[in-house]
């Protein structure tokens, strides 16, 4: 086999506010093993109970999916009133989750639920939350509204998307493909084809918490590639990543690695390790993309590109 090799990985990966008396939401502990489906009901349960429908209103709140309420989410609302003209209506959740708005009569939906999220390296995450229904479509105002989120940091947004597509996940998805490093920010010779029956194993150690609160676990995926492959759907957060080539026969080749950061529009920024150099390790995160996307839509996260080589 070849003593250098290179190739690459790319990452790619969501105001004046009525009067109703906020309730607090309480998580109930659940047990180790059952931890992770009975927090998903939990937040669910929680998004969805208590509220009824008040003519003339939306209301909603919006949980975690440990079901404790996200303050500051950015709602905003959508719809056609009577008189033919496009609605464009705005607020926020209150310290318990809870956001209200009063509207003309017409139909409307929640188009937008958008968390700030912290994250360790870069801007916040703008994060789309999921309507805990599956559905954000229009409904009368004068009947009142009720609309429930939770947020998500993996999963599929919904069944009806592409499951083989990176853009169908509330996660961040990793491709593996070849290619060559050049100098500078340049990268070219995409040409190589890894050996016939080869995988890539990547391991991602997290490093402090994911974006939505939660103590991360670590990852370890394997993909066999050809020309590419991808990994998709990661935990939203940053992680230490290792990668090792697994040939046919078995052997395996741990990887060196040289880690950059593609913002949107913008040109690659190595901040691990130094530029031009490769080490036994890097660290990754998905960053934010900048946009607030509909829900529903498009996941929060832009990329971020990983060389790896012998």
């Amino acid at each position: 086999m070849n003593s250098q090799i290179p190739f690459t990985i790319a990452v790619i990966a969501g105001l004046s506010t009525a009067s109703i008396a906020p309730q607090a939401i309480v998580a109930a502990p659940a047990k180790a093993k059952t931890a992770k489906v009975a927090g998903a009901r939990r937040a669910n349960s929680l998004a969805s109970s208590a509220l009824k429908r008040r003519p003339g209103y939306v209301i909603g709140r919006c949980v975690n999916q440990n079901g404790q309420p996200l303050s500051g989410v950015r709602i905003r609302v959508f719809g056609t009133t009577l008189a033919g003209e496009n609605a464009n209506f705005q607020t926020k959740t209150d310290a318990s989750g809870r956001f209200a708005l009063r509207l003309p009569k017409g139909n409307f939906h929640v188009g937008w639920a958008h968390y700030d999220a912290p994250a360790l390296s870069g801007p916040a995450y703008a994060l789309p939350l999921h309507p805990v229904d599956g559905s954000n479509d229009d409904a009368p105002s004068s009947a009142g509204i009720v609309e429930n989120f939770v947020l998500k940091i993996s999963g599929r947004i919904s069944p009806l998307k592409d499951a083989a597509s990176e853009l169908s996940y509330y996660g961040g998805s990793i491709r593996v493909q070849g290619g060559a490093l050049a100098t500078g920010n340049l990268f070219d010779g995409h040409t190589y084809r890894f050996p016939q029956g080869a995988a890539v194993e990547l391991q991602l150690v997290p490093q402090g918490k994911l974006a939505d609160g939660r103590v991360g676990k670590t990852i370890v995926r394997r993909q066999k590639v050809d020309v590419s492959a991808q990994f998709l759907d990661i935990p939203i957060g940053q992680y230490q990543v290792t990668a090792i080539l697994i040939e046919a026969d078995g052997t395996r080749t741990p990887l060196r690695i040289a880690v950059a950061r593609v913002g949107v529009g913008t040109s690659p920024t190595r901040f691990t390790p130094a530029p031009e150099e490769f080490g036994v390790q890097g660290t990754i995160y998905f960053p934010s993309s900048g946009h607030s996307i509909p829900v529903l839509t498009l996941p929060g996260v832009s990329y971020a590109d990983v060389y790896l080589q012998l």
